[in-house]
C-alpha cells in the first residue's frame, strides 16, 4: 500500500498471523501476531506485508501482496 494520510478518520491495525511492517510518520515498526497499532488521522502511513502470503485487510479493497 502506498504512503497515504487519513484526513477524517482513525485506523486500528491488528495482526492475526504473519507480520506487518508499518511506517508511520517515518518510523518503521514490525507487528507480529497479537499486536496492534492505532493510527491517528493526518499522519503519513504505509503498511507492508513482508511475508510470502497475501492478506486482505478488512475495509481495504485490495490485497497486500507478499514481498
Amino acid at each position: 500500500m502506498p504512503v497515504h494520510v487519513h484526513a477524517n478518520g482513525y485506523e486500528t491495525v491488528y495482526v492475526i498471523e504473519g507480520q506487518l511492517t508499518a511506517i508511520v510518520d517515518g518510523v518503521v515498526r514490525t507487528l507480529s501476531p497479537g499486536e496492534s497499532m492505532f493510527l491517528k488521522r493526518g499522519i503519513p502511513q504505509q503498511l507492508k506485508n513482508p511475508g510470502r502470503r497475501r492478506s486482505n485487510p478488512r475495509g481495504c479493497g485490495q490485497n497486500f501482496a507478499a514481498r
